[in-house]
């Protein structure tokens, strides 16, 4: 649900609360019932209604109540009986009343209060009472109303009329503009709310979107911190924040290019060094300088990852893109790689084109291949797919080995990150190899992910933007 949802039926809620809890507090401490607001508006057409029927009560006599009663009811849609003090039948009715009914008919006025001119309790002793029942039906009018036959002096009495619901009852204005009134007041609620929630909901997603991108390790964040309250002052915070991440992102990264930069050349001084041991050397020495020499070379391999995964990293924003023939680049890395030993297979269309710089990319996909070669090659087919998905480019590699497990495929794009258990140190590499991958990936603005394969293997997939129309 979204936030602004949840702050609106808050507020309904709480006007919801308020309302009953006026409409408790006037019951249990001002005897109020709910029966008045209803009556307020229909009591007069009630009362003109039961003076009607006592005259024709009157005019038809004894002998004709039933049938007037009858006709009268059937005429407005009511069922009617006329009670009398005490609940017995006077006309009309088959049948006990309901209990809530009854309970309403037998109550009697309250006592007079003398000194303060009015009658004591609550109102219970009104001519005219509504009644919810239980039963069916459900909805019950009842007017307290002498009736006679003209030769003996009138009995207290009470008019009853029973309705399906309370719709069913001609009495009662038309709720209709009632309805509309609550919903325009709802409405005209919801729109002094709605700018308020709108700026809140704005900005929050704001600050989730950017801090997304910070934890994508994208830190050209610029929220707007145009708002003077405690959000503005954390889209300032924020942007402060991303601000000293990218700096402080940026000389690491300036940092360790800087010393794979001035370790090659001792490197290399290094290996041409050990070449010449090599030839120099005792025979019983040659073994010593050949584990010099992978030394060196390991040495070598580690200071050119960096170089690579530091060069990708840095010059990122000033990467230029153009179109890249997908099917050309891997067949070509998949020469290099493989030496044409029919390692790795391409399904890929060779029309396909993406919008990516074909030095990052070629590195990309050399790394992954690498990778599926050096960690699964014996368990089966490596595959590279490719396929245009929904205006972007979808790069595939897929290979049959062990996978990785589930808490790690995040973390191996992380720079000198190694999953021990599957891919343990004596397989070689420095960890650096799907980091190069992500910075490059990155630098020609895609994204990379690796999924397990069912049942077995790894894919790595790489998104691109596809060409420009």
């Amino acid at each position: 649900m979204r936030l602004r949802t949840k702050i609106l039926l808050v507020a309904f809620c709480n006007i919801a609360v308020l309302v009953i809890g006026a409409v408790l507090l006037m019951t249990f401490q001002y005897g109020f019932r709910w029966e008045s607001a209803l009556l307020r508006p229909a009591e007069e057409n009630i009362l003109n209604f039961s003076r009607l029927v006592g005259f024709e009560l009157e005019k038809a006599g004894p002998e004709g109540w039933e049938s007037t009663l009858a006709r009268l009811g059937q005429e407005h849609g009511l069922t009617m009986r006329v009670v009398g003090e005490d609940g017995d039948g006077i006309v009309g009715g088959r049948g006990a009343l309901p209990v809530e009914v009854l309970d309403r008919v037998k109550e009697r006025p309250p006592p007079f209060d003398e000194r303060k001119g009015r009658k004591k309790g609550p109102p219970n002793g009104r001519p005219v009472f509504l009644v919810a029942s239980s039963g069916s039906p459900r909805a019950w009018i009842g007017v307290r109303m002498p009736i006679g036959d003209g030769e003996n002096p009138p009995r207290r009495a009470s008019l009853l009329m029973a309705a399906p619901s309370w719709f069913g009852f001609p009495f009662f204005p038309d709720f209709t503009p009632f309805l509309w009134t609550l919903l325009g007041a709802l409405g005209l609620s919801a729109l002094c709310w709605w700018p308020l929630l709108r700026g809140i909901t704005r900005s929050v997603a704001g600050l989730a979107k950017a801090t997304q991108q910070l934890a994508e390790g994208k830190f050209d964040v610029a929220l707007a911190h145009d708002r003077r309250d405690e959000l503005g002052d954390l889209s300032v915070g924020i942007n402060r924040m991303a601000e000293q991440l990218r700096r402080f992102v940026h000389g690491q990264k300036r940092f360790l290019g800087d010393i794979a930069h001035e370790l090659s050349s001792p490197v290399a001084r290094l290996q041409f060094a050990s070449s010449i041991l090599e030839l120099k050397a005792d025979p019983a020495l040659l073994p010593h300088v050949t584990q010099v020499q992978q030394e060196v070379a390991h040495m070598s391999a580690l200071v050119n990852e960096l170089l690579a995964f530091t060069k990708a990293g840095l010059q990122s924003a000033t990467v230029k893109l153009v179109p890249v023939a997908v099917g050309e680049l891997v067949e070509r890395v998949i020469y290099l790689e493989t030496a044409g030993q029919g390692q790795v297979t391409a399904v890929i269309d060779p029309a396909l084109v993406v919008q990516a710089q074909a030095e990052y990319l070629t590195r990309a996909v050399a790394n992954l291949v690498r990778n599926a070669i050096r960690y699964a090659g014996p368990a089966g087919p490596i595959t590279i797919s490719a396929e245009r998905e929904a205006g972007e480019v979808a790069i595939r590699v897929m290979d049959c080995g062990p996978g990785l497990p589930v808490d790690q495929l995040e973390k191996v794009f992380e720079p000198f990150h190694r999953v021990e258990a599957s891919r343990g140190a004596e397989s070689g590499g420095v960890g650096l190899g799907l980091a190069i991958v992500k910075s490059c990936v990155e630098a020609c603005g895609g994204k990379v992910t690796c999924r397990n394969r069912i049942p077995v293997g790894l894919e790595v997939e790489m998104r691109f933007a596809g060409p420009l129309d």
